[in-house]
């Protein structure tokens, strides 16, 4: 389940263009102290990945996360049968008499990419991130690489991202980043055609944050009140929710028999911030309702629009909104 988000609609807007198969945008960086909101952002960005799409998160918060880890990883999400120039290579590190090398993929590029000589570490580091770009370029969908907790990436990761991983990507629209961290990578003259980055500094707006209070089922005595809220902690979205949470629940919503008068714009924003796309396949299948069939897109928000109007259509709303009751009953809908 993902966590509700306020505001970030430039960001968010962002991450859209960077799915784009025609839009010029390919590496989206998102950085900012913590507390700011990174991950929440970054999670509510990956909820919205159409589900054909490659999608690889990385979360390198307290590992040393090494490169031949991440080659094992991306290799393991699109498959290794769709990468053979990257499995020929590797093949060529393991040496004609190790046959059994593709039975534990992962220790031959740790051997590969962790040599103790330092020079030929390096070559087979660029000769493997070659192969790879090489197969993801006949790739029939793009690949998506999300990283976050960028500023404890390792020396060596570092090293190999900005140098070599990024430049690659302005070589091809087959690839696509998404960095969230304290620190994320500088923009280069190799890559700034295809980038965007941003800094991250906090939601002070209240009028941002009471439509995630009402979601959420907690009452907020006035929006001033709230703007205090706000300014008190200087727009920290995690220390805000955490207030948000602390507040008194509202009363209890209606029940199912009785009449209600249903806002679909309010309607809209509370299913967008509180379901993904899993909670909205699982309402689909209890309405009986052709999940692949509706919105004009995978992504969530517009999965959530094509529910909507299609039980409005049929007369069924109030079916959607007493189901909704009882999967949120907390929640006054």
């Amino acid at each position: 389940m993902q966590y509700p988000i306020a505001n970030y609609a430039v960001e968010r807007q962002q991450f859209t263009q960077l799915l784009d198969d025609n839009g010029r945008l390919r590496i989206l960086m998102l950085q900012g102290e913590s507390g700011t909101g990174k991950t929440c952002l970054l999670e509510n960005c990956l909820a919205n990945v159409p589900p054909q799409m490659h999608a690889l998160s990385v979360q390198l918060r307290g590992k040393d996360t090494s490169v031949a880890e991440i080659f094992n990883r991306l290799g393991r999400r699109i498959g290794w049968q769709k990468l053979p120039k990257l499995s020929t290579q590797l093949s060529t590190f393991a040496g004609d008499d190790d046959i059994n090398w593709q039975s534990n993929v992962s220790k031959q590029l740790r051997t590969a990419l962790q040599l103790p000589d330092l020079n030929r570490r390096r070559q087979n580091i660029i000769d493997v991130t070659d192969a790879l770009f090489a197969d993801v370029q006949n790739l029939a969908t793009p690949t998506l690489l999300a990283i976050d907790t960028y500023e404890q990436a390792t020396t060596e990761l570092d090293n190999w991202f900005n140098a070599q991983f990024l430049p690659w990507i302005a070589d091809t629209d087959r690839v696509r980043v998404l960095v969230a961290g304290q620190k994320v990578p500088q923009i280069s003259s190799d890559f700034r055609h295809c980038a965007s980055r941003y800094e991250l500094k906090g939601i002070a707006d209240a009028e941002a944050w009471l439509p995630i209070a009402q979601a959420l089922g907690h009452e907020i005595p006035s929006i001033d009140f709230l703007a205090g809220v706000c300014a008190a902690f200087q727009g920290n979205p995690s220390n805000i929710l955490k207030f948000i949470r602390l507040q008194p629940r509202t009363a209890v919503s209606a029940q199912p028999g009785q009449t209600v008068s249903i806002n679909r714009v309010r309607l809209r924003q509370q299913m967008t911030t509180l379901f993904d796309l899993q909670d909205l396949r699982v309402l689909c299948f209890d309405l009986d309702v052709d999940y692949e069939n509706i919105g004009e897109s995978g992504r969530k928000e517009d999965k959530v629009i094509g529910l909507i109007t299609f039980m409005q259509r049929r007369g069924r709303l109030p079916e959607l909104v007493s189901l909704l009751r009882m999967m949120r009953p907390n929640v006054e809908w």
